[in-house]
């Protein structure tokens, strides 16, 4: 498991590109508030077979 704390007014964009870019193990599920529901972050995750739980 990983997280990231960004400052309030920070895009959570941000914080999710700063965990994917650290080398750690392939994750199988993303866990992630509406901040993160992007087709970027959701087609990323697709092309790592990694399950995206995001609530619209």
């Amino acid at each position: 498991m990983r997280t990231e704390i960004t400052a309030g007014q920070a895009s959570d964009y941000v914080g999710f590109d700063m965990v994917m870019t650290d080398n750690l193990t392939q994750p199988s599920v993303l866990l992630a508030d509406r901040g993160y529901d992007a087709d970027r972050i959701r087609a990323t995750m697709s092309k790592r077979h990694v399950l995206a739980e995001i609530p619209m």
